[in-house]
């Protein structure tokens, strides 16, 4: 629905622009209000990327919660790399267990 709403704005204002300044003036305004879409979008919504649809619904209550966003993405970033290096470390500090066998020269 957004797309066809800002797809009629440009087809009826792009016409009497070009009329009133150049094409490429008209295409400039454009370029503008695009640019100012994209900059609220930045500034103003969350990131969701790797949360969980509860985490994301608990973020969206509260205004924009980009603040609550960041600080759940940090801690799973913190757990993420918690459970990572223990596995790692155990590889190397963990002397038992079976190892591969060698390959044999041919």
């Amino acid at each position: 629905m957004t797309n066809r709403v800002c797809n009629l704005l440009v087809g009826a204002t792009y016409l009497p622009l070009m009329d009133r300044i150049t094409p490429a003036g008209a295409f400039g305004f454009h370029v503008g209000l695009c640019l100012l879409g994209y900059t609220f979008v930045l500034v103003c919504f969350p990131e969701t990327a790797g949360l969980s649809l509860e985490k994301v619904q608990l973020i969206l209550r509260s205004r924009f919660g980009i603040r609550e966003s960041e600080r759940l993405r940090g801690q799973k970033r913190a757990l993420l790399s918690a459970e990572k290096e223990p596995r790692q470390g155990s590889a190397t500090l963990d002397g038992g267990g079976v190892s591969a066998p060698e390959p044999s020269p041919r």
